[in-house]
């Protein structure tokens, strides 16, 4: 009885130090889980600002390729002004011009040779 006593004591001690073993190893890896789990927190909130960033410069992108469109159309109106305005100005001292010698001419015309 002694000896079964004493086998008893000796399982129940091992049981005790495997179940204190056990227990530090729940410890660890519930500490291990924890920063796990805070740096997949982390790499979460790093990649939704990564994704933010991708859509303002998916964004900017855009709007320069708009702004660029937009400036060369305004470039090519521009051209298109001055072309105008400049045949316009054209057309308008050729008739200045065309007066200025019709006139002239008249009055070659009518006006009597001095003597």
């Amino acid at each position: 009885m002694t000896r079964l006593k004493n086998t008893l004591a000796e399982d129940l001690i091992a049981a005790r130090k495997d179940i204190e073993r056990l227990s530090d190893h729940n410890l660890r890896l519930n500490k291990e889980k924890e920063e796990l789990t805070k740096d997949r927190g982390n790499l979460v909130i790093d990649l939704t600002g990564s994704e933010r960033d991708n859509q303002t410069l998916n964004s900017v992108r855009t709007s320069r390729i708009y702004f660029k469109s937009y400036l060369y159309l305004l470039f090519r109106q521009s051209v298109v002004y001055v072309l105008s305005m400049s045949i316009s100005l054209v057309l308008f001292l050729s008739q200045i011009l065309f007066c200025f010698l019709v006139k002239k001419r008249s009055k070659a015309i009518f006006t009597k040779p001095k003597q």
